[in-house]
């Protein structure tokens, strides 16, 4: 009865004094109050219980002399108490970690996916329509042998030459597009709208692109860039629940400036949660290339995310 009253005491006390510094009702921090598995919260308990009767027939037979004995005990009981809560919580940071990375695994597949949906509309835009004629053209000079009009071929091979002088510049074009531009064929302001217009498909969320032209971006920030804006209305789009975002690529004083903004439910920057540590990621990448990343947001009030960068 006594453990039960010591622990049942300890736990009120402990959830009233965080309940009255969060501001938070004291029924709903006495549920996130963690005691370690129930295994090892009882043998404890019961241990520091066995202790305390020991102490306490030793203290009736030899008086105060006798609790001396006993600091080495409760020495003992007191580091494994902090070693256990310090592996507790190595615990669940690793299994946050685990869950970022796993995330993170996810969003690579996805710009991988898109990588290749460049790619292929590069070819089937482009490359595909001219490698066609080439097929029409050869097709043509095919039946002038087989019917005798030798003299159509005067007019027909030049333009098979042309076409395939046109099919080599096309894939040439591609080539360098994705050697040089590391968000695709595109290009970043493209890829940007592309973005944008597959996941107003997806959610049906209105986009509102401000995208300046003519931008030169070295390939490494561009990179970056368009991993961050995918980032941020990717979030929007699964977490903000807004019905509108604001996407802005220009230069102000000198610098690519980003800016995406949602009109969503928001969150405290403030608190850690671990849902957002895409926030993270995207500070993380931003840093990778000497760059700042501010995020502004309230609860209610939607999300700001700017994004300066250095470019040429």
């Amino acid at each position: 009865m006594a453990l039960v009253a010591d622990a049942t005491t300890n736990y009120f006390l402990v959830a009233l004094i965080y309940a009255l510094e969060s501001g938070h009702q004291i029924r709903s921090v006495l549920r996130t109050l963690s005691i370690g598995t129930p295994r090892f919260f009882a043998i404890f308990y019961l241990g520091l219980g066995l202790v305390a009767t020991m102490m306490a027939a030793l203290y009736a037979h030899l008086g105060q002399p006798a609790l001396l004995v006993f600091l080495i005990p409760v020495g003992i009981a007191t580091e494994t108490l902090r070693q256990t809560i310090s592996a507790a919580g190595a615990r669940r940071d690793l299994a946050v970690r685990r869950e970022a990375l796993r995330c993170v695994d996810e969003r690579i597949a996805e710009e991988r996916a898109d990588e290749r949906d460049h790619i292929a509309e590069a070819l089937h835009d482009d490359v595909l329509q001219r490698i066609f004629d080439v097929t029409i053209r050869a097709h043509v000079i095919r039946e002038c042998y087989r019917t005798g009009r030798l003299l159509e071929l005067e007019e027909s091979v030049p333009g098979l030459l042309v076409a395939s002088e046109q099919v080599a510049d096309e894939l040439r074009d591609v080539i360098h597009g994705l050697r040089h531009s590391p968000v695709g064929h595109a290009g970043l302001r493209a890829s940007l709208s592309l973005l944008t217009s597959h996941l107003h498909d997806r959610s049906g969320i209105t986009f509102v692109s401000d995208l300046e032209v003519g931008l030169q971006v070295p390939p490494e920030v561009e990179f970056v860039i368009y991993q961050i804006a995918r980032e941020a209305m990717v979030n929007a789009t699964n977490h903000s629940r807004a019905d509108t975002v604001w996407l802005s690529l220009k230069r102000v004083d000198g610098e690519l400036e980003l800016r995406v903004l949602d009109n969503g439910i928001g969150f405290d920057p403030r608190k850690r949660i671990d849902k957002h540590f895409g926030v993270e990621l995207m500070q993380e990448r931003a840093s990778n290339i000497g760059s700042a990343l501010e995020v502004k947001s309230s609860p209610g009030g939607g999300t700001l995310i700017v994004g300066r960068f250095k470019g040429d």
